[in-house]
């Protein structure tokens, strides 16, 4: 008995991957008549599949049916019609570090990848640039400095800087300029149902507002307009980061707050609650023994000026920690 329960979940198992695999051709051929000859579609068991789908940790794995690298909105908005006819689910992704929980529950779905949305296009006046969604924070730095520009991004330079910015998004140049959400003047967005709607402050103002830090489920940024700023001439700055193991926490953080109180900083210089962070850091290594997955994983202190960001009105826009001085 216990050999025949095994050949029929042996053959069950067959048949259900030979159906999905049969699906994901299907889907894919139909889909493919509704978008630009641009588009490129990617199914499983394929190598441009896997360097679409691959993200920088395996933590609530997504599970597609195909993965799309679109190259129009046209394209991002007929996927989203295409998918919500056959009811299934779907993802945009531009850098892949989305580690959000809910992600993993994402079951057979399309993914509309972003990547060939590059377009930087320096307005005339050199006050804003128009931005594709699909550009990484690196892409925007470099494209900018060429010019002598610049403009708030994450640290982290192989991030979406979209997602970045409906989350908020910290940056380097926020003391002076703000969050990334505060420098968005407009942006294009493709709604749930497949529509295309320009949110600024006098077009979809409440989407507008939501879109500036209240994440990412209000719809699909395709392109969108934002401040830029000259590099100074004198322009000059120090970045440290110290990497060190949890038995120097709080030697390091003694130093650092020895550098807050005696030093001469032009924008705020945080000091840390060394008792503070060792806790957390109890709560980090609780968490690792349970969750062995999670071996080899770091604390990351990002400590920012937050001159900028709190220059903005908190009611202007969706993002709620204006007074966070630490990012953990």
């Amino acid at each position: 008995m216990y050999l025949i329960h095994m050949r029929f979940f042996w053959l069950s198992t067959y048949v259900l991957t030979a159906f999905c695999a049969d699906f994901a051709l299907r889907t894919a051929t139909q889909l493919g008549s509704f978008l630009s000859p641009q588009a490129s579609i990617y199914l499983p068991g394929s190598s441009s599949f896997d360097t679409a789908t691959q993200r920088w940790q395996d933590w609530q794995p997504r599970k597609f049916l195909t993965a799309v690298e679109v190259a129009t909105v046209k394209d991002v908005q007929r996927i989203v019609q295409f998918a919500n006819l056959l009811n299934l689910p779907f993802l945009a992704r531009t850098g892949g570090r989305g580690s959000i929980g809910s992600l993993g529950k994402l079951n057979h779905g399309i993914e509309i990848w972003m990547r060939k949305q590059t377009a930087t296009e320096i307005a005339e006046d050199g006050q804003t640039v128009q931005l594709g969604g699909g550009l990484l924070a690196k892409e925007i730095t470099d494209a900018l400095w060429a010019e002598g520009k610049q403009t708030v991004t994450g640290l982290c330079e192989f991030v979406g800087n979209v997602g970045a910015m409906l989350g908020g998004g910290h940056g380097i140049l926020q003391g002076r300029y703000g969050l990334v959400a505060d420098n968005l003047l407009s942006a294009e967005v493709v709604l749930a149902n497949g529509s295309l709607a320009t949110a600024s402050s006098t077009s979809h103002t409440d989407l507008f507002w939501a879109l500036r830090g209240a994440g990412h489920n209000f719809g699909i940024v395709t392109s969108y307009r934002f401040r830029i700023y000259d590099v100074p001439p004198d322009n000059s700055w120090t970045l440290e980061s110290y990497v060190y193991t949890e038995d120097k926490l709080e030697q390091v953080l003694e130093l650092t707050n020895t550098f807050a109180e005696r030093g001469k900083q032009p924008v705020d210089f945080h000091s840390y609650n060394i008792t503070a962070h060792r806790a957390a850091f109890g709560i980090f290594e609780q968490h690792t023994r349970e969750y062995p997955g999670l071996n080899g994983s770091y604390v990351m202190n990002e400590g920012y000026s937050l001159k900028g960001v709190q220059n903005v009105a908190a009611e202007s826009t969706a993002y709620l920690d204006r007074d966070g001085k630490l990012l953990m």
